[in-house]
């Protein structure tokens, strides 16, 4: 995902058409957060071990979104990350695209 759309899709081959109409709805959802606050939740890297995550965050609607990501070669099946801008006395909901 990015803040802008873009179709780059090889149309030589078959097209899954569900699959990009799924993904484009999720764009639709969290797209409009690229424009609020960013931060890093891991320092930057390229290591095939290790986890690698942000988060946009829109403080002025108290929403946003993380990507988190598990590289293949990571041991730890999961990470904790410290998310940042939230509320404390806020009850947010939470979706997994995955």
């Amino acid at each position: 995902m990015c803040p802008s759309g873009n179709a780059v899709f090889d149309f030589r081959v078959e097209v899954n058409d569900a699959l990009i109409q799924k993904l484009y709805k999720e764009w639709l959802e969290v797209g409009k957060y690229y424009f609020g606050d960013y931060y890093p939740l891991t320092p930057y890297n390229l290591a095939p071990d290790e986890w690698l995550g942000w988060q946009f965050h829109e403080p002025a609607k108290g929403e946003g979104f993380v990507q988190a990501f598990r590289r293949d070669g990571c041991i730890y099946k999961s990470a904790e990350l410290r998310l940042r801008g939230l509320e404390p006395q806020t009850t947010y909901q939470l979706k997994n695209y995955d």
